[in-house]
């Protein structure tokens, strides 16, 4: 029975020593070397039950995606259909994932269904429009691409913008269909986690105005970098409000060092 019991105090002093031992770090990064070679020497990460941060729970506005897509698509049906020589007007996006318009001149609406049939595979005609109208919805599975694509995208977008506060383990995943769980421990600056965390990530391009004076056009600043000096300066642009594309065309992008003499 003395045995035992012995036993028993020797496993709780080596419990409470280990504990000790592995929470020194926490407390003073100055060890000696011999204790960084055989000890436990880096500091336990501690979650939000033990230090407080900052419980987020983030919903993707996929919907917007889905909009955003159809925009795209009109604006370049638009244009091929321009090309085509088929008149058409009166374009616009009905809901989140349809578009209506209408075509002009007598005959034109079946050259008008096979370009589209031909070139936009992921566009379903919706009968029910009116006299000389052609109505078209994204395909189901183009939706679903698009949701899970952006709610993949806003998670790499969060984990970048979450590496600027030094968080050792945050936590950043996904949770339910298109919302996303993050907790930052001991991040205390709420309001600016919010801020950074939650702003609108969209990459676009559009056209430059010819006429910036023109009612409508966007005006933007970027920054360009004088390639002598290195210097940087900001530089307004008036933009066409018509986007042309979106980021999520862009399988993708790299910074390559341009030939000798040029800038990359």
């Amino acid at each position: 029975m003395e045995r035992g019991l012995m036993w028993r105090l020797l496993a709780v002093v080596g419990s409470a020593a280990l504990a000790v031992v592995t929470l020194v770090p926490n407390y003073t990064q100055d060890l000696p070397e011999w204790w960084k070679a055989a000890l436990p020497s880096r500091p336990v990460a501690l979650g939000l039950d033990l230090q407080g941060g900052i419980h987020l729970v983030l919903e993707v506005q996929t919907d917007k995606a889905v909009e955003g897509h159809v925009d795209v698509l009109m604006e370049q049906l638009r244009r091929d259909a321009r090309d085509k020589e088929i008149a058409t007007r009166d374009w616009k996006r009905e809901g989140t994932d349809a578009l209506v318009f209408t075509v002009v001149g007598e005959g034109k609406s079946a050259a008008m269904e096979k370009l589209v049939a031909d070139n936009y595979r992921n566009l379903m005609p919706v009968s029910g429009a009116g006299e000389g109208q052609l109505r078209y919805r994204l395909a189901p599975a183009e939706i679903d691409s698009i949701k899970q694509l952006s709610v993949e995208q806003a998670l790499e977008t969060i984990r970048n913008r979450v590496d600027q506060f030094g968080v050792s383990e945050p936590t950043i995943q996904r949770t339910g269909k298109d919302s996303i769980l993050v907790q930052l421990p001991g991040v205390q600056d709420a309001a600016r986690a919010k801020s950074l965390i939650g702003k609108t990530a969209q990459l676009e391009f559009h056209l430059l105005a010819k006429d910036p004076s023109a009612p409508g056009m966007k005006r933007l600043t970027g920054t360009e970098v004088d390639p002598a000096t290195h210097t940087a300066r900001e530089v307004p642009y008036v933009v066409e409000p018509t986007i042309l594309m979106t980021g999520d065309v862009i399988s993708d992008a790299r910074h390559r060092p341009g030939q000798v003499g040029e800038a990359p």
